[in-house]
């Protein structure tokens, strides 16, 4: 978080991770909560990979992978690295049919609207500073930014059809941030924000609106992170509210809710 030429690096992921529980996102940020990877983020990576490598033969040749391409690469991220999950909460054979039918899908009805001109765009700004005058930066990976004025686009692998259509138009950290990210990367201005729920097959969007406004909500929230890095705190507050404080959503339980809770109390 910290780096060696003293500015503070935030990380669009761990705002969010803070926004639901300060805390959580305390122990992420020393590296003391457990590693969570499940086979639903396992399902969401390989998909992205395979995603990945068909617009990048867009952005070069003109044309995209196969459709059995994009879904074997999908299957080789799978076949790698799947030996890596702790938390099994599908099994294999319903994980490997999920990540089939997610980047078909994506590759029927969605890949043809795609005009790319960055997958997978690392990005590190300038954001805010805190009241002693540290430089705060915001860090992140933008899964796909497109030619002007199409939208920023993020695609997520949820098990369920989303139920936050409302919530993500109201806020979202990640939306915030990206749509910062672009405009200080390639100077499109406030640009849509779409994310693309791929549920078993189906489809599902959500685009949002986000601009000035939400960036100065974004600076604020950096700023307060900003606060509470250099207050140095050996806590930062606890949100036991929620599915995510959970042993199974969150790796700060046991040293966190878990130690009075138990282990597994649900």
């Amino acid at each position: 978080m910290i780096t060696d030429d003293g500015r503070i690096v935030l990380r669009q992921s761990w705002l969010g991770s803070l926004a639901m529980c300060p805390e959580r996102a305390r122990q992420d940020m020393l590296g003391i909560a457990e590693n969570t990877e499940s086979t639903s983020t396992m399902i969401g990576t390989s998909v992205h990979y395979g995603i990945e490598q068909c617009l990048n033969e867009v952005m070069m040749t003109g044309e995209p992978l196969s459709q059995a391409d994009t879904v074997e690469a999908s299957m080789k991220w799978w076949n790698d690295s799947h030996d890596e999950i702790v938390r099994w909460n599908h099994d294999k054979s319903e994980c490997e049919d999920i990540i089939q039918k997610n980047t078909n899908v994506w590759w029927e009805e969605v890949r043809p609207d795609m005009k790319p001109i960055a997958v997978e765009e690392w990005f590190e700004v300038p954001l805010t500073q805190t009241d002693e005058g540290t430089e705060i930066w915001l860090q992140g990976t933008i899964d796909c930014v497109q030619e002007f004025p199409n939208p920023i686009v993020d695609w997520k692998n949820p098990g369920r059809k989303p139920s936050n259509a409302w919530e993500l138009k109201r806020w979202s950290v990640q939306a915030a941030a990206y749509s910062y990210a672009v405009d200080k990367v390639h100077g499109f201005g406030p640009l849509p924000f779409e994310f693309v729920h791929l549920v078993k097959g189906v489809v599902h969007r959500t685009q949002v609106e986000f601009g000035p406004a939400e960036w100065d909500s974004l600076v604020a929230l950096a700023h307060s992170a900003g606060t509470l890095i250099e207050a140095n705190l050996s806590v930062w507050p606890l949100n036991m509210t929620g599915w995510h404080c959970s042993p199974k959503w969150c790796g700060a339980w046991k040293t966190c809710r878990g130690q009075y809770a138990g282990p597994d109390p649900f």
